[in-house]
């Protein structure tokens, strides 16, 4: 009974409005994620762990060229009043977009040798050449979806994400069958990204063509310098999480091989990944009506506490379960070779589980504009992954699983952390 309680509370004191939009992006976010999650099943008979260890190193190097490649303007989109403006925003982020891209492709081009030698990236195949339009449509892609959000558009934004990873899995499965099976899953990822690119551009002109016919050279230039924090104090923190998170693909790459790596990152394809893409559904639906909250009240505390109830109650079950049966969930779905995972999965789950439920209000640093905050978290989060890992290096080197212990520990800490900060950003409090 008290539970029931709990959830008929927790109904009647959402916004309706809220609701609805939160139970559509929870509801087709999670459709979106059931897709590649089903064909992992199939994808992990068809490739090996260096497979996807290979293409995790991939995407760890394509993570941090995303940290450049719009300037963090992108963020921005929500912000002005008047949708034209945004408009103009937005085709400002296209033209930075495609000037980091030709400068990352010719520098890949000049010292792609030397980055494989920096990395011990042995048996690549030359994945690197792939790595700048890769970072350009993903982050085309997220730039589609914040307008989407702006213009709540939350039905299509929810139907390209479904768009978006049907196509990567239909890509990665039907490249091996026809003798495509050398770097099938970043091949894959790039073909797929294009099919949603060119779905969620033609909806956008489709809808509102008529915003974009006020463009202004103008208008951009003093958007560029208005929206300037977001590059000045965004970058340097969302570069300092990605290294915090990519250090660790890279680390257990010089020290144990693709194969862990890959065994690692089935692991955060089957939580990380689809908890990311609900944490962001949710993000979605919070950042805007967080937003409008705190421009007319100066706080947002009532949304962040519904919402961060929400993801509490939602999350416990299948943490839960996963921390008693994760090594026999994933040796019976994927196969026997990939026990390892399920037994990664069980020490990282509650790491997983607290970055989970703090995702979506983090983006109170952005709404309350204080990205000063933001970097010290971001400092603080990097601090403790490179001491877990040092500690691992130096105590426990060849110790795959002392490493995540550690790791996992650390990580949970600065989450903690995190949700103690934005509370305090949501009461208004902080100046």
């Amino acid at each position: 009974m008290p539970i029931n309680n709990f959830f008929l509370k927790l109904k009647e004191k959402l916004n309706s409005d809220f609701r609805k939009n939160l139970v559509l992006m929870i509801g087709g976010s999670f459709l979106a994620q059931l897709i590649p999650v089903l064909f992992s099943f199939l994808l992990t008979r068809i490739y090996t762990p260096e497979d996807f260890g290979i293409f995790s190193n991939f995407s760890a190097v394509l993570s941090f060229l995303l940290v450049f490649m719009l300037l963090k303007y992108d963020m921005a989109i929500i912000l002005p009043k008047k949708d034209s403006v945004a408009a103009n925003l937005l085709v400002l982020c296209l033209i930075i977009g495609a000037f980091f891209f030709a400068l990352t492709f010719l520098i890949v081009g000049l010292f792609d040798k030397l980055i494989y030698q920096l990395f011990k990236f042995d048996h690549h195949n030359n994945f690197l050449l792939f790595v700048p339009l890769g970072a350009f449509l993903f982050s085309l892609f997220n730039l589609l979806n914040e307008w989407f959000v702006r213009r709540k558009y939350f039905q299509t934004l929810v139907k390209n994400k479904i768009v978006n990873n049907s196509s990567i899995v239909a890509m990665s499965t039907l490249l091996p069958q026809i003798n495509i099976l050398t770097l099938g899953l970043v091949k894959g990822q790039i073909l797929g990204q294009i099919v949603s690119v060119i779905t969620g551009s033609y909806i956008i002109l489709k809808k509102d063509w008529a915003l974009f016919k006020t463009i202004d050279r103008r208008v951009m230039k003093k958007l560029l310098l208005k929206y300037i924090n977001f590059a000045k104090f965004n970058i340097p923190g969302q570069l300092i999480n990605t290294l915090s998170v990519q250090v660790v693909i890279f680390y257990l790459t010089s020290q144990f091989g693709f194969k862990v790596v890959g065994l690692y990152a089935l692991t955060d394809r089957f939580l990380g990944v689809p908890l990311q893409f609900i944490g962001n559904a949710v993000k979605d639906v919070f950042k805007q009506k967080a937003s409008e909250d705190y421009r007319d009240k100066g706080e947002c505390r009532d949304i962040y506490k519904k919402t961060t109830l929400l993801l509490i109650a939602c999350s416990l079950p299948p943490f839960i379960i996963l921390f008693i049966f994760a090594p026999e969930l994933f040796s019976f779905f994927f196969g026997a070779e990939w026990k390892d995972s399920g037994i990664y999965a069980q020490i990282l789950c509650v790491m997983y589980m607290l970055n989970f439920i703090g995702m979506p209000t983090g983006w109170l640093f952005v709404i309350a504009e204080k990205q000063k905050l933001d970097f010290l978290w971001q400092m603080l989060f990097l601090i403790f992954t490179l001491l877990a890992l040092g500690i691992s290096y130096f105590f426990f080197k060849n110790n795959v699983i002392y490493t995540l212990i550690l790791l996992s520990a650390g990580r949970s800490i600065t989450y903690l952390i995190q949700l103690g900060m934005t509370y305090r950003l949501a009461t208004g409090k902080v100046n």
